[in-house]
């Protein structure tokens, strides 16, 4: 068999996906068409891979490109309904989408909540996309924004409260996300903290980005972040090794995103990446490979498991 499609045959996982990060090109690019956006040229956007890409670009593509096509509730929802297509497609039959509820002149938060709490429902209702169907299990995670400040990022964590007591079968947790270099996150620690003492049923789940750059501008982040008592942790490419002594003590899983750290630059080749460290040197089995933005690294979560089975030097079996 193949080995594209005996990948995408595999029952997977994604734990780690940006709904708009997860949009492709040619999707975005089609949306704009419709609304009559300007849709810049490849040749006027620095993609990953391309020289001198780094993770700030990552965000720049967000907010000059994507973010600018994205602004009213029918956009988004066309965008929550190409991607959801896009992962059952590749054969993922768990995913959490996480998003960060935007404010903008057509959309408040929580109209921009409602619109993909509706999408996602209206995926539900019509069985799937899949031979009629519904193969994939669909979960959100509302993201706060490192740049946030306390206000909004308290906003942001009444929106999953109040979303997961109405849907408690969808709305499922609170990720911490953002340029890791615009900012540290200590100011968001009274947010963060109700999260895990709200009392909801199923409780919510605190998920933060965590060592996505090598020197952050905040210092203690990375402790303060570890007294949250976070459910998962993602990247992790710039741990000490003290703080995942603790983070293995713990259990905590890991959120992997190879083509990310690769073609955002935080690592500079899939065999150098620290998956091969913690599977091979530590031993380390609490692990989940995640896209992060599959639309803007041009990989699908079957890749991301290719790419890992050759760095790993594993068997279709293992």
């Amino acid at each position: 068999m193949d080995d594209k499609i005996w990948a995408r045959s595999l029952r997977k996982t994604e734990l780690h996906a940006h709904l708009n990060g997860s949009i492709s090109l040619n999707d975005l690019r089609e949306l704009a068409a419709k609304r009559g956006a300007h849709f810049p040229a490849e040749s006027e956007i620095q993609l990953p891979g391309s020289p001198g890409f780094t993770i700030d670009d990552c965000f720049t593509l967000f907010s000059s490109t994507i973010y600018s096509i994205v602004q009213d509730a029918e956009a988004l929802q066309f965008v929550v309904g190409r991607v959801l297509a896009a992962f059952e497609t590749d054969g993922c039959t768990y995913l959490e989408l996480r998003t960060t509820p935007r404010e903008t002149a057509l959309m408040s938060r929580r109209k921009y909540v409602d619109a993909v709490v509706q999408a996602v429902e209206s995926y539900r209702n019509n069985d799937g996309v899949i031979d009629g169907s519904t193969k994939m299990t669909v979960r959100l995670l509302f993201s706060v924004d490192r740049r946030h400040n306390i206000e909004t990022a308290n906003d942001v964590v009444d929106l999953a409260i109040a979303y997961n007591f109405l849907h408690p079968d969808l709305v499922v947790g609170v990720d911490v996300c953002g340029n890791p270099l615009a900012g540290g996150i200590r100011h968001l620690v009274p947010a963060l903290t109700r999260v895990k003492e709200t009392n909801c049923s199923p409780p919510l789940k605190l998920v933060i980005h965590f060592a996505e750059v090598a020197t952050l501008p905040e210092e203690g982040e990375l402790e303060t972040i570890l007294l949250l008592q976070p459910d998962r942790l993602g990247h992790c490419t710039f741990v000490p090794e003290k703080l995942m002594d603790v983070i293995c003590q713990r259990g905590i899983p890991m959120e992997i995103c190879l083509s990310s750290n690769v073609l955002g630059g935080t690592v500079s080749e899939f065999e150098k990446h620290h998956l091969v460290h913690l599977w091979h040197e530590r031993n380390y089995r609490n692990l989940v490979l995640c896209t992060d933005d599959r639309g803007i690294f041009c990989s699908e979560l079957s890749d991301e498991y290719l790419i890992a089975q050759k760095v790993l030097g594993l068997s279709r079996l293992e």
